[in-house]
């Protein structure tokens, strides 16, 4: 149920970063980069859940208009790379990326993370706020 609710959310914030279509913000992917304090979920292909609190996470650029979610070592060091754009604010991807959703929100300087997973990648949830 708890993962069913985290996935909905991170769905929601998706929707609500893309539904507008003004050009009109200076927020470049660059504004996003850095490191993050938060909740972070891991699911594994066998089933088995992990929960970390005030976990940190750091996200790079990779591109001009990509950003990489990378979590720490103490979780497995796992990685997404998404493709980004700006609107109103928020830093995100396209709501049918198949590796996830990625919303980073610049006025509340929150980031939220989930990644769909497959056979070779756990399925990560995160939120959280920027820390530098």
């Amino acid at each position: 149920m708890k993962k069913q609710l985290h996935f909905m959310l991170f769905i929601a914030l998706g929707l609500i970063g893309t539904t507008s279509c003004s050009k009109d913000s200076n927020l470049k992917p660059i504004d996003a980069v850095g490191s993050y304090q938060g909740d972070l979920s891991i699911h594994l292909s066998n089933g088995k859940f992990t929960s970390y609190d005030n976990s940190i996470v750091t996200v790079t650029q990779a591109g001009e208009d990509q950003l990489k979610f990378t979590t720490n070592a103490a979780s497995g060091s796992v990685s997404e790379t998404f493709d980004v754009y700006e609107q109103n604010g928020t830093m995100s991807n396209d709501d049918d990326d198949p590796k996830g959703v990625f919303v980073y929100i610049k006025d509340e300087n929150s980031l939220s993370v989930s990644t769909l997973g497959s056979k070779a990648t756990k399925q990560i949830l995160f939120t959280g706020k920027k820390i530098n």
